[in-house]
């Protein structure tokens, strides 16, 4: 497009004809930029940056301040100069214990370590880091000192005028009890301000952990002792009661034993009828030379009588012979001693049995069934591992980065889309 024709541009003259063609350039030249698309961020469209643009770029650089420059220094200089060194103590140990399930019988084929064991493992690990341990040490060691000393930095150690509650948060922060599925092998470490102190730490936690493993069955035990104690003593004077109903009824049956009693009579018996069968036959002899009622045959027949009595009179004590009203025969009695014979023999095999499960369970309290094997026993640490200052610095510094690149885009996309 020409704002001059072409009649009218001859009759001017060569310095105005070439004055009008620069013009005409010019405009074309500035017609051809206002319709073509700018970027806000660049300032926008025309011959001067918009307010809103220096407030944008304003903006931009207060965030990259906020976000990044302060972060970066701030992690710089505690990291590079304040952050105070600490050293870490590390022991493995395993639990051994003598106690297992039937389900543990299985552990061999899945190649698992025993419920049982697992289970005490899990106690063991949650104790290291539980109240109850830190308690323990305090009354051991000066705990809170140890993590409150003038020469650490304020960020990594503790205010010991904070409550229990706030240290053990920070306690479990400086401890880890980690356990291998496996194995069941626990893996102890303990991070400090002092090499010692680390070192000190991790035998206290061992030797804590391994009275707590001695506990685990303890109480137990002591009931079973306990029990076991009861059912003695009631066995012990069940058998005192049959010991003294047998010697009653010994003397009032005036009968020891009736066994021995039976078998001395039938001895005694025996001896009567061989008497009585050869006195028979004596007076057999005697009647076949003299008469019945001669002095030697009466004589006789008295001696006859006077046995058969006696075998009778034997007799009527080991046996009922049909006579009521009669005494206690010996088998009578020896009914009544043999009730008390089993009842003492009872009483005897319960007290018998009962002493020796009391003694099983007095031996199986004072056994120790549990230890832990530190089979990597804690040294004193020579160099200190944390803080890691690199990973420390790149974990604060590159997300400041990150996220200021993202909020820094995120505006000029909304600025760009609403100046289009």
């Amino acid at each position: 497009m020409s704002y001059v024709t072409q009649g009218a541009a001859d009759l001017l003259p060569p310095a105005t004809k070439k004055n009008a063609a620069q013009i005409a350039t010019a405009l074309r030249r500035a017609a051809r930029q206002s319709r073509a698309p700018v970027m806000s961020i660049t300032g926008g469209g025309g011959f001067r940056a918009r307010k809103s643009d220096k407030i944008f770029w304003g903006s931009i650089i207060l965030s990259f301040v906020l976000l990044v420059a302060i972060p970066f220094v701030t992690a710089s200089v505690y990291y590079g100069l304040i952050a105070s060194d600490q050293y870490v103590s590390e022991a493995r140990m395993a639990l051994r214990t003598g106690e297992s399930s039937i389900l543990d019988s299985f552990s061999g084929i899945t190649g698992l370590p025993s419920s049982q064991q697992f289970q005490d493992t899990q106690i063991i690990a949650n104790y290291v880091s539980s109240r109850a341990m830190i308690d323990k040490l305090e009354s051991q060691l000066e705990l809170r000192a140890m993590f409150s000393r003038g020469d650490s930095d304020w960020w990594a150690s503790f205010n010991p005028a904070r409550k229990a509650e706030d240290f053990e948060k920070y306690w479990r922060r400086q401890i880890d009890a980690s356990i291998d599925q496996q194995s069941s092998i626990i893996t102890l470490t303990v991070r400090a301000f002092k090499p010692e102190d680390a070192y000190v730490l991790v035998n206290k936690i061992i030797e804590n952990s391994e009275e707590l493993v001695n506990k685990f069955s303890e109480k137990a035990r002591a009931d079973a002792v306990r029990d076991a104690r009861k059912d003695l003593t009631r066995a012990e004077e069940r058998l005192t009661a049959a010991s003294v109903a047998m010697r009653d009824d010994r003397n009032r049956l005036g009968v020891l034993s009736g066994e021995a009693t039976a078998i001395a009579i039938e001895k005694v018996l025996g001896e009567l009828r061989v008497s009585l069968a050869r006195e028979q036959q004596d007076l057999a002899a005697l009647t076949q030379n003299v008469k019945s009622d001669s002095p030697q045959a009466r004589v006789a027949t008295r001696r006859i009588e006077s046995l058969a009595s006696t075998i009778a009179t034997y007799q009527s004590k080991l046996a009922d012979t049909g006579k009521e009203g009669g005494s206690a025969t010996l088998a009578d009695r020896m009914e009544q001693l043999s009730k008390r014979q089993a009842e003492l023999d009872i009483a005897q095999k319960l007290y018998a049995s009962a002493t020796v499960a009391y003694e099983s369970a007095r031996i199986d309290a004072e056994t120790k069934h549990g230890y832990l094997l530190a089979f990597l026993k804690p040294t004193i640490p020579e160099k200190a591992l944390y803080p890691r200052r690199w990973l420390g610095w790149m974990l604060v510094v590159i997300p400041a980065i990150i996220l200021w690149s993202l909020l820094a885009g995120l505006g000029a996309l909304v600025r760009d889309n609403m100046a289009s």
